[in-house]
């Protein structure tokens, strides 16, 4: 049976740039779930592109489109990352869109089901359906000797009918994290372990 994500969201009046382009560009923070059918609300398109991190850290930014019509050819672009003490190579960044699947939602002997996101696929150009959102996430390796300070950069979503650009703004913090003194992971089979 399937369980269709409902939104809640009022989507915004696309202004006469996107109608020309073809579609609305905004940036969702990665953590936030975003579906085919999500939409960028006065909230979310107000929302800037940044990030925080250490050096030789991985860190996740997020960018989307939600599309006025079908938009055919579609890429994302990054710039290098500037700052006062030198830079961040855009070859740093790593772009990959979010695809979508029916996935089983609850336990494992559920028999519901939702069109979600689930896979980060490599690609160079993505075709993106009329009145849908599609979802870009980038990986922003930092280089291990980064320089601490604010660096900004370019992304760009770009269509056959137009490009949409924003800034990327990365916080690199001047202290670097401890390696973790075990593997962090889930085990299933818990009855399985024995002692603490």
């Amino acid at each position: 049976v399937e369980v269709p994500y409902v939104e809640t969201r009022q989507m915004i009046s696309p202004t006469v740039e996107d109608t020309e382009r073809g579609f609305i560009g905004w940036s969702p923070h990665w953590m936030d779930r975003i579906f085919p059918n999500s939409v960028p609300d006065q909230e979310r398109a107000a929302r800037g592109c940044a990030a925080f991190a250490t050096p030789g850290e991985y860190e996740p930014v997020a960018v989307a489109m939600t599309t006025l019509r079908e938009v055919k050819g579609v890429q994302v672009i990054v710039g290098d990352l500037s700052g006062p003490a030198g830079s961040i190579p855009a070859s740093a960044i790593e772009v990959r869109k979010v695809s979508y699947g029916k996935y089983r939602v609850g336990s494992s002997w559920s028999k519901e089901w939702q069109t979600m996101p689930k896979m980060l696929e490599r690609f160079e150009r993505v075709d993106v359906p009329a009145q849908s959102t599609q979802e870009f996430w980038l990986t922003i390796h930092v280089p291990a000797d980064a320089a601490p300070g604010t660096y900004r950069g370019p992304i760009s979503i770009e269509g056959e009918g137009g490009s949409w650009r924003t800034t990327l703004t990365l916080e690199v913090f001047p202290f670097t994290l401890e390696r973790n003194e075990r593997p962090v992971g889930m085990y299933w089979h818990d009855e399985r372990v024995s002692g603490e």
